[in-house]
């Protein structure tokens, strides 16, 4: 069949359906197949209407006698001579469709034998037709117009399977079984899949046939996926809704075939065709999918192999280069430990007190070279015979890279410890910030001449005060206050003589030094009177700006001596931004770290429930200090910074 004629039979099954009744029964043959009105016919057997001889078919009808109706417009059709026979049209399609199907049965395997209403004892169920073949299978053919649900189709199904007998269901062509598709659907005989059709195929018991017996035809109900099927070896099977619609197969009825498992249309050959190529086609895929798997894994295998050449390759060249790498430090080796052997020389020829414990004391070996080796050149050329002079850091750090040339500065460390343990004995004195030394290095003695006994002590006269990005060195030596560069570590020109700083003056001006000494001596201060752990610097205060004790402000604001009462969490950001650390999330951030530390340390005890803590209780910690020291008016700035520093 064509496209066009598969079409238009799909669109003629669903929308030209013929309702007048076109099938009797001939009286005179009551076991027979019943008499088919042709169009056109209704005067030549209007008389045998009138005979009796052709009636309804229905046996329960009240007034079973018929006439034929015709005209030249209109279809050809039997009518009751007394209206109201009892039936209406769904009961007249279900009388004609099982004879029909009968007889169709009796023709596609000659030899069987229909009885219409056969009742089955044995499940005590009344099959519309029972058709037995000569070989004794057993086939109920019921026709459904009539509404009905899954539950009871699936009773009178598993009965039927239960006393051997193949149930033959087809649905009427009228509603409710066979409705127009849903949707914005435009192919011509898709129908909507109903939920009793939709279960019944779930449950793997199809095909789901209407039938019309007026046309004499079957069509078979086509899912998505069957129509997927067909389209494989039929490239214009149309493609229904995937899931709501199905598409209509429309065969004759005498086409169809009664098989073991059923009634086959010729649809069910052509979709076994399409689920066959569907099969190979999947064969296909799953071959080509291996053959894919299988390049891939030689892929795979020869892209480790070139790893395994590569990594040889690369284990070879790092080996080489540790090779090389080894003959080059032990070539360094030797020359350091030639120049220091030199330098030593040298040096002995210039020092007579090379026993002294600034030299020969025990410390770290650099580069295979014992400590009293590298001291003894490092001393001579940074500080003998310099007592009273000032030496630049930087510059005995130079000595030291020049000696132990090869290191690559894992002299820096040893050498700085070993300028604090000369400053210790009192041979220099300078002056360190977080274990770093900044500015100069005075030279107090030599190991040659010993210093006094008052001098040789140590000093400690040089001390940092931090502020900002301003380092300042108090010297109590000079008397002093001077400026140091925080890049080299060098004094500036920039100083403050303490004995000039008065009672008269007791707040320096802006910008200078003794302004800055000023503000530095007194964060100092009020640091040593706050807890250690007060002051520590938190993960969390990355990100804050303004003043970098904001800590020590908080606690002696809020904490410190007011053991028993109750700090506000808003109270404290206020004070932050009044330090110049704002109100932003990095600073509240900042502020609930604090917090929680002053919890760990047991200050504070607070509830973690809240994003912000609430009711604070301030608890007593030993050591809090008392208020804040200002200086007298009547003293002098010089002596209270001396006091303070001392």
């Amino acid at each position: 069949m064509s496209l066009a004629s598969e079409e238009q039979a799909r669109s003629g099954f669903l929308t030209g359906q013929e309702t007048r009744q076109l099938f009797a029964r001939d009286t005179r043959d009551p076991d027979g197949p019943l008499y088919f009105l042709a169009d056109g016919e209704a005067s030549a057997v209007r008389a045998l209407c009138k005979a009796g001889h052709l009636v309804c078919p229905d046996e329960e009808c009240e007034h079973r006698a018929f006439t034929t109706v015709g005209a030249s417009r209109k279809r050809h059709h039997f009518r009751h001579v007394v209206s109201g026979s009892g039936h209406g049209l769904e009961g007249y399609f279900h009388v004609v469709g099982k004879h029909l199907l009968a007889e169709w049965a009796r023709a596609a395997v000659p030899g069987t034998t229909t009885v219409i209403e056969a009742g089955i004892t044995t499940v005590n169920r009344r099959a519309d037709a029972l058709a037995t073949t000569p070989d004794g299978r057993r086939y109920a053919l019921e026709v459904q117009y009539a509404a009905l649900d899954f539950v009871s189709w699936r009773a009178r199904d598993e009965d039927y399977r239960a006393a051997g007998i193949v149930p033959i269901w087809v649905f009427g062509h009228l509603t409710p079984h066979l409705v127009a598709g849903r949707g914005n659907s435009t192919e011509p005989g898709e129908v909507r899949i109903s939920t009793l059709h939709k279960q019944i195929l779930e449950a793997g018991r199809g095909p789901i046939l209407f039938l019309d017996p007026n046309r004499r035809e079957l069509a078979q109900l086509l899912t998505h996926w069957d129509a997927v099927a067909i389209r494989t070896a039929e490239s214009d099977m149309p493609l229904p809704h995937l899931t709501h619609n199905g598409i209509l197969g429309v065969s004759a009825l005498e086409d169809c075939a009664l098989t073991p498992e059923g009634l086959a249309t010729p649809w069910a050959a052509r979709l076994e065709a399409g689920r066959e190529n569907l099969r190979r086609e999947a064969i296909v895929r799953q071959e080509r999918a291996r053959k894919a798997r299988e390049r891939e894994a030689a892929a795979a295998a020869t892209l480790a192999a070139a790893d395994a050449r590569a990594r040889a390759q690369a284990d070879a060249a790092a080996a080489n280069r540790r090779a090389a790498r080894l003959d080059r430090e032990q070539r360094t080796q030797a020359a350091l430990v030639a120049r220091v052997r030199h330098a030593v020389a040298q040096a002995r020829a210039r020092v007579r007190n090379t026993k002294d414990p600034a030299l020969a004391a025990p410390g770290p070996v650099l580069g295979g070279i014992p400590a009293w080796s590298w001291r003894l050149p490092l001393y001579v050329a940074a500080f003998h015979g310099r007592t009273g002079s000032d030496v630049a850091a930087p510059n005995v750090l130079k000595h030291a890279r020049q000696l132990l040339y090869g290191l690559e500065g894992r002299a820096d460390g040893p050498v700085s410890e070993w300028l604090f343990e000369l400053r210790s004995i009192g041979l220099i004195d300078f002056a360190d910030y977080d274990g770093r030394i900044v500015g100069t290095m005075r030279v107090l003695g030599d190991v040659d001449e010993p210093p006094p006994v008052d001098v040789a002590q140590p000093r400690s006269a040089m001390e940092v005060l931090p502020d900002g990005s301003r380092f300042l060195a108090l010297d109590r030596g000079r008397g002093a206050i001077f400026e140091i560069d925080r890049r080299t570590g060098a004094a500036t020109g920039s100083r403050c003589d303490l004995t000039v700083l008065t009672a008269d003056r007791p707040s320096p001006p802006e910008g200078t030094v003794a302004a800055a000494a000023w503000s530095a001596l007194r964060r100092r201060e009020r640091r040593n009177r706050a807890p250690a752990w007060v002051t520590e610097r938190l993960v969390t205060d990355a990100r804050v700006a303004g003043d970098p004790d904001w800590h020590v402000a908080i606690w002696e604001q809020h904490v410190a001596g007011r053991a028993g009462a109750t700090c506000d969490f808003n109270a404290m950001l206020r004070s932050m931004a009044e330090l110049g650390c704002g109100r932003s999330v990095f600073a509240e951030e900042a502020l609930l770290g604090f917090l929680a530390h002053l919890r760990r340390h047991g200050a504070l005890r607070f509830s973690s429930e809240h994003s912000r803590p609430q009711a604070m209780k301030v608890l007593a910690v030993p050591g809090q200090g008392a208020a804040p020291r200002q200086p007298p008016a009547s003293r002098s700035l010089a002596a209270w910074v001396q006091a303070t520093a001392g």
